[in-house]
């Protein structure tokens, strides 16, 4: 898409992390904290449209990265999120992950995100299947 701002053709050399033929990471334009960096096919594309190859250079790229990242601080384990088929404009079908230095856990980003995140209870066994049953294709 020619106006991407995530398109590797758009980007500026200097927040590229990291690169392959098919993906790449980058710092982004409003990180979270030193480290948060984002990982991305070059192409303009969907998460549903990516390749095995594509896929592929992906997740080794995150792996590559968390280790970096946890070997500069090892109080810190990256968290590894993304957001599919959102409005905003300037991802807007070119998917991507984010990969975010966290002393924190899963439920403490999403409490800060989202206030409706309940406190850490356990869930009995037949509510977890219930929950498990809804998420079945």
């Amino acid at each position: 898409m020619s106006d991407c701002p995530l398109c590797y053709d758009k980007v500026e050399v200097s927040r590229v992390v990291y690169s392959t033929p098919n993906v790449y990471s980058m710092i982004p334009i409003s990180p979270l904290m030193n480290g948060h960096a984002m990982v991305l096919p070059k192409d303009h594309k969907k998460i549903e449209d990516l390749s095995p190859i594509e896929t592929m250079e992906i997740h080794d790229m995150l792996i590559i990265l968390k280790d970096r990242l946890v070997s500069l601080d090892s109080d810190k384990h990256p968290m590894i999120v993304t957001l599919t088929d959102t409005d905003h404009s300037s991802i807007r079908d070119h998917f991507h992950y984010h990969i975010i230095p966290s002393k924190g856990n899963i439920r403490e980003l999403m409490a800060a995100y989202d206030k409706d995140i309940p406190e850490n209870k356990k869930l009995d066994s037949s509510e977890l299947e219930k929950m498990a049953v809804l998420l079945r294709p």
